[in-house]
């Protein structure tokens, strides 16, 4: 029995150069490369470590943070082609 799967792909919008580093699942991006160092922000997520796809947007140092242009897939780094499945 033959099997035909239909995959939609949907290619990410990449962080503006001002602030590359995607957060917050990819809703917003950040400045900087590296965490605030507060554990009572962001869940606990913001331990001073490197900004990851999904770490809190409130754990951006000084609230550099700007909204991705698309809010619906999110934004990447644009480093790589990075896709997501809807």
């Amino acid at each position: 029995m033959k099997r035909t799967f239909s995959l939609l792909f949907a290619v990410m919008t990449k962080c503006p150069d001002s602030h590359p580093y995607p957060l917050g699942g990819g809703l917003q991006c950040c400045r900087a490369s590296v965490k605030l160092n507060d554990s009572s922000l962001g869940a606990g997520d913001c331990d001073g470590g490197k900004v990851r796809f999904d770490s809190s947007a409130g754990c951006c140092i000084g609230g550099m943070v700007e909204p991705c242009e698309d809010q619906v897939v999110g934004c990447n780094t644009g480093k790589r082609s990075e896709y997501t499945i809807i």
